[in-house]
């Protein structure tokens, strides 16, 4: 066993299913990352530095109520009604923020702004918290309880770097296309 396979303990029959994993909740995590920090820019560049804790206390506040909503849903819907409620979210959050996004520039309103927020911080709620609850699931379901207690920890710990590698690649971008 490698150094690092002992220091995560990590077996090596495990390695797949923690890259997958890992890969997945990268592209689960981080370009809610890339957008919440594009839109920082937005709001600070739209509306200065003044309205930031308006912005986090709004964006927090329609977190919590996709979190709710996704929450409730979870625990009333079966696994194919979670499944088909995730990809409808999904889909059509996508599309919502893609045909609003387009018309929210430096020159919107604060009202269609701070709209916009709203949606895209529900959105990311309701879709966020039913995504991770499937990787938990599936997880679980490959598994066994000794597993789940070493690896489960490094599960989660992605979606921290996720964040953090999520905000360096959008500083790199940002750089580059500013040059």
């Amino acid at each position: 066993m490698t150094p690092i396979a002992r220091w995560f303990r990590i077996e090596r029959d495990e390695w797949p299913w923690m890259i997958s994993f890992w890969g997945a909740i990268f592209f689960l995590v981080a370009p809610v990352v890339v957008g919440a920090n594009l839109i920082y820019a937005l709001v600070v560049k739209r509306a200065g530095v003044d309205f930031l804790p308006y912005f986090f206390v709004i964006s927090s506040l329609a977190l919590l109520v996709g979190y709710a909503i996704s929450n409730r849903l979870q625990r009333r819907l079966s696994q194919v009604g979670q499944g088909l409620f995730f990809l409808f979210i999904s889909i059509f959050g996508t599309a919502v923020i893609a045909l609003v996004q387009g018309s929210v520039t430096h020159e919107s309103s604060m009202l269609e702004l701070a709209a916009f927020i709203l949606l895209a911080a529900f959105i990311a709620g309701a879709t966020g918290d039913i995504a991770i609850d499937k990787i938990k699931v599936v997880a679980s379901d490959l598994f066994d309880v000794e597993q789940m207690d070493r690896l489960y920890p490094l599960l989660i710990s992605m979606s921290t770097t996720s964040s953090f590698v999520g905000s360096v690649l959008l500083a790199v971008g940002a750089e580059r296309v500013s040059e």
